[in-house]
């Protein structure tokens, strides 16, 4: 997400103030029912869900919040007096998503072998294969391929 929008210089509050209203106008009727199911289903079973996510923590927010989720660990970058100076604080991509989910069961003591990980891109390989439960939702190709060769759950919603 980061390599496709230029924050330098944008207000924070503004962005964040644009973010929650695009998730009430548009984004939040487009969120998949079972998913929902799927994230109240570990709630009532006391798991925590975080969700560990490239897009900006700003953009993702307004769903974690709606979702009552745990934690969320999005990129960041760095703002100097309410404005993005453009440097990437945290950019949880590739490999590094298995380290920071491996990070949080560190410090929350939580077995990273019983823990459940959902994506539906390849790229997210890495992070499927750290956990004790990963699962593939409505998969692209190359991910349906991998999943089913390695006997991972499949949803498709």
């Amino acid at each position: 997400m980061l390599g496709y929008i230029k924050v330098k210089g944008w207000n924070v509050q503004v962005f964040e103030s644009t973010s929650r209203e695009f998730f009430k106008s548009r984004l939040r009727r487009k969120i998949i029912p079972e998913m929902l199911k799927i994230v109240e289903e570990h709630k009532s079973k006391g798991h925590d869900v975080i969700i560990v996510t490239s897009a900006l923590r700003e953009i993702v927010a307004p769903i974690a919040e709606w979702l009552t989720i745990d934690e969320l660990i999005a990129s960041e970058v760095e703002i100097d007096k309410d404005r993005y100076t453009g440097i990437i604080r945290r950019l949880p991509v590739g490999k590094m998503r298995i380290q920071v989910i491996s990070d949080y069961c560190i410090r929350h003591n939580v077995d990273i072998e019983e823990s459940f990980a959902y994506s539906d891109h390849y790229s997210d390989i890495p992070m499927l294969r750290g956990v004790g439960n990963p699962v593939a939702v409505n998969p692209e190709r190359k991910m349906r391929k991998y999943a089913k060769k390695h006997g991972w759950k499949i949803v498709d919603c």
